[in-house]
């Protein structure tokens, strides 16, 4: 109890590890904490440049919930470590072209605490697939890009503290790229159950009851509405 620990949150949208930070200025004993970012690394490279820009190419990745060029949480860093004068200015620039610049003294003191890492999409599936064979653990497309980053910056300052890190969701719902990172073949046809399946029978983990349970549930809703047609259709509660 109470020795310090690094906590490690994979995101995209800057919320949950700014909520570390919030507890880490309550007393939590966080050293530090490390920003893991998928192939839209915007937050990594603010951290590592001090330079914040959306005007990049966006992909599409199989850590999905990480799929962001605009990290609205990172404007309530700026305002507690920058101030609000500092904070403003920067998000009109951002508005205004795209892209800002912190000051460096604002950057001394978020790399003071933050320590930011990126993992493509190969490094992704590298990751799933060598924590299954090593540890047995199942990670989703998500905790694996944690996972990656928490390695790079162990290689990089090696700091051997233990690692809390924010699991992030079932991999069953992500049982595609799991399944192709663990070599396994997908049924032919693409069939999302049988795919969950087949993923519980290689690992010997069960498919989640709720997400098995969808297969037999009543289907709710079949209508579907063009968007351009949208406005003349009647709301309904």
């Amino acid at each position: 109890m109470g020795d310090p620990v690094n906590a490690a949150v994979p995101t995209g949208n800057f919320g949950n590890i700014f909520a570390a930070y919030l507890a880490r200025e309550m007393g939590l004993p966080v050293k530090r904490l490390i920003c893991a970012s998928n192939r839209n690394d915007v937050l990594t490279e603010f951290i590592r440049t001090g330079v914040y820009n959306r005007v990049r190419e966006f992909h599409k990745t199989v850590s999905p919930s990480m799929d962001i060029l605009i990290s609205s949480n990172l404007e309530r860093l700026l305002r507690v470590m920058g101030g609000a004068g500092v904070t403003a200015g920067l998000m009109d620039s951002l508005a205004r072209e795209g892209q800002y610049r912190a000051p460096d003294e604002l950057m001394e003191r978020i790399r003071s605490v933050f320590s930011g890492y990126s993992v493509d999409e190969a490094g992704t599936l590298s990751v799933i697939g060598n924590t299954w064979r090593e540890e047995r653990y199942l990670a989703d497309p998500h905790t694996a890009v944690g996972l990656g980053a928490v390695k790079q910056y162990r290689d990089e300052t090696g700091d051997a503290l233990p690692v809390i890190l924010a699991s992030t969701a079932s991999p069953f719902k992500f049982a595609a790229p799991v399944s192709r990172a663990l070599g396994l073949e997908t049924p032919e046809d693409g069939g999302l159950y049988d795919g969950l399946r087949a993923l519980s029978s290689a690992t010997g983990w069960p498919v989640p009851t709720p997400l098995a349970e969808t297969e037999t549930l009543p289907v709710r809703f079949e209508r579907v509405i063009d968007p351009a047609g949208m406005a003349g259709v009647p709301f309904e509660h």
